[in-house]
């Protein structure tokens, strides 16, 4: 299923690319998240981190769904914890919950966001444990 939707996204992309003078980077950026969380879903965390990253670096490219980057941060900061790089996860998730920019689902990722730190704090700690046994 994961990959009939992929295979959308992608011929959305590849259509937005053709006429992209018509639109503007939020419909790009829209299709690049959904992309991300199915790559990571389907064990592909590095394509998806491509996905996430060019979201945020291309920020200021985006008009009107100014949600996209910080849910980009913080899908990167989901990839990365279950790519086991706790801190990478933490630098992404933070910033997710630090972003200035007031949107309607900013609660929903201070939620995720909470979620996730608590856990690595959680795996970190237990580690830290069973290395000073």
């Amino acid at each position: 299923m994961a990959d009939s939707f992929l295979q959308k996204i992608e011929e959305k992309l590849v259509q937005l690319q053709k006429d992209s003078n018509k639109s503007s980077f939020d419909q790009v950026a829209c299709l690049l998240l959904a992309k991300g969380v199915l790559l990571r879903n389907v064990g592909q965390n590095d394509t998806a981190a491509h996905c996430f990253e060019t979201i945020i670096e291309r920020q200021k490219e985006i008009t009107r769904d100014t949600f996209l980057p910080p849910y980009a941060a913080l899908e990167l900061g989901i990839t990365y914890f279950f790519s086991n790089r706790y801190d990478e996860s933490l630098k992404w998730i933070k910033k997710a919950e630090s972003n200035e920019k007031k949107f309607l689902s900013e609660a929903l990722v201070h939620i995720r966001a909470h979620a996730f730190t608590r856990r690595i704090k959680e795996i970190k700690g237990s580690e830290h444990q069973h290395t000073h046994l």
